[in-house]
């Protein structure tokens, strides 16, 4: 089916997807909704949403690398469309920062760019490695390794994320209280990142600007414990580069420090637990990988890792608007437009992966893939969320034989909006000897 779409007074054909919609495509098999969209084209108007869906593998990556000249992301504030229907003073009151890094451009957003990649260095995150993330997992398989049973979203995944974040903050990780409030206030933020491009309900906006101001508030104490810079944890690191970050010309306070971190915990949380959930999904219906990966070792579990993201990254898709009238394939993007870059939809693409929906793990390029997007905002967390996740895998293998699925308890199943995982995981396993 083809729309007529006018560009420049020139009717174009788009093709459109003629379906129950795309929050209903995007809740159900995503895998089936993905082949329907291929199937149709690698650009699709989307009446629900009023968006053009990119699916194929080369035009995601155009679309991400022409972010700040021919789109930019629906989270960076434009007059013209007013993200979430809110004015520029009601949009930065939620994020607490007029530098907040998802709401900017330019060469501000090239700035903080630019601090995030350097100061996230392969030396820092040894030392991270070393000291919060494989204390925090290990500690969290001690729970229950004893038992032979876990439900290992609940359990494992949906633990272990947020406390690691709260380990690199320098926040009391093992404080179920305050960990539950964090998780709590990430939830509102995501809620609300999800309406961009559109009008997000009343509701939505008061909880999140509650929730998130509330978040600044918990942190502080913190904050204003590490002004001094000379930490080795992530706020230390703000409080010590906060010029790079913010500007020479930007008078932060506080408040700017606690929501930069505050950008790190909701970025870095709920992403990894939803990939930890999926990868662990993996590991128990692929009888045989773990001793494989095993036998690898740390760069089998690398790889792995990038197969994980590529195959069930949490984030599926990004949305941006057309700063100008776009060529993309066949279509011309008008000027303005809502275009969603699928980005797992173009991770599974026939023509650029072989077997594009099985694990591989002799795959050349393994870090090929968009679970982190690609171009000038690239997520620049990438490293961080990779060193999680491969000690948090690393973990499960060393302390953990003989994993499978209980099936006496419910299968899993691919849920979830912004961020998609299996849940549950009900697993049955032994105690590896050391």
């Amino acid at each position: 089916m083809s729309e007529q779409t006018t560009v420049n007074d020139v009717p174009v054909p788009v093709p459109v997807l003629d379906s129950d919609g795309f929050l209903a495509g995007m809740a159900g098999d995503v895998s089936a909704y993905y082949e329907e969209i291929r199937a149709i084209g690698d650009v699709v108007f989307e009446p629900q949403t009023g968006a053009y869906l990119v699916s194929s593998h080369d035009l995601v990556r155009q679309m991400a690398k022409g972010d700040g000249t021919d789109f930019n992301p629906t989270s960076v504030y434009d007059e013209r469309f007013r993200p979430m229907g809110l004015d520029r003073e009601e949009y930065e009151a939620v994020y607490g920062c007029k530098r907040y890094p998802i709401t900017i451009g330019g060469q501000e957003h090239k700035m903080q760019h630019r601090w995030w990649t350097q100061a996230l260095s392969v030396r820092v995150l040894a030392s991270w490695a070393n000291d919060y993330i494989r204390p925090v997992a290990h500690s969290q398989i001690d729970r229950f390794i004893d038992a032979g049973h876990a439900e290992l979203r609940a359990d494992y995944a949906d633990r272990v994320g947020p406390r690691v974040i709260a380990a690199i903050l320098g926040l009391p990780w093992d404080d179920d209280e305050l960990i539950a409030e964090l998780v709590d206030i990430g939830d509102a933020q995501v809620e609300f990142m999800t309406y961009t491009g559109v009008a997000a309900p009343p509701e939505v906006v008061e909880r999140a600007t509650r929730r998130i101001a509330e978040g600044r508030q918990l942190l502080l104490p913190y904050v204003r414990e590490r002004e001094s810079g000379e930490g080795t944890d992530f706020i230390s690191l703000v409080w010590r580069d906060a010029k790079q970050i913010f500007g020479e010309d930007f008078d932060y306070t506080e408040l700017d420090v606690a929501a930069i971190a505050q950008a790190s915990a909701a970025a870095g949380t709920d992403t990894t637990s939803a990939t930890t959930a999926s990868g662990l999904y993996l590991l128990l219906n692929n009888p045989g990988l773990a001793d494989r990966l095993r036998a690898m070792g740390p760069e089998g579990i690398q790889v792995f890792v990038e197969e994980a993201l590529r195959l069930q990254g949490p984030v599926q898709f990004l949305a941006r608007r057309a700063l100008r009238d776009v060529e993309l394939g066949d279509v011309t993007i008008p000027d303005g437009s809502l275009v969603l870059a699928m980005m797992t939809a173009a991770n599974r693409d026939p023509r650029h992966y072989g077997c594009p929906v099985d694990i591989d793990m002799d795959r050349e390029r393994p870090r090929d893939h968009f679970a982190f997007y690609g171009g000038p905002r690239v997520c620049p967390g990438q490293g961080l969320a990779r060193i999680q996740l491969e000690h948090i895998f690393g973990a499960i293998l060393e302390r953990i034989d003989d994993l499978r699925l209980d099936a006496t308890k419910p299968a899993p199943e691919y849920k979830g909006f912004g961020a998609r995982r299996w849940t549950p995981l009900h697993a049955t396993f032994g105690a590896r000897v050391a």
